[in-house]
């Protein structure tokens, strides 16, 4: 195992910064946190998990991959 796993620092973009996200970033609408994990968002099921209330605020930079939800 690991040879799957996205290693090292990547690119967040904020929604908004008035999110909590944000408000812990000192107002920052970005930053850069390293991530070891497997799992991501699937795009195809984000439309569906926002129509049942969950809210992506944060993506990667090409706006398609959520990072982030509340």
């Amino acid at each position: 195992m690991g040879g799957t796993m996205r290693l090292g620092s990547r690119r967040t973009m904020l929604k908004s910064p008035k999110c909590t996200t944000a408000k812990l970033y000192n107002g920052a609408t970005a930053f850069d946190e390293r991530h070891r994990h497997r799992y991501e968002v699937n795009p195809e099921y984000v439309q569906q998990l926002e129509a049942a209330g969950l809210e992506f605020v944060g993506r990667d930079t090409t706006g398609k991959f959520p990072r982030l939800g509340t």
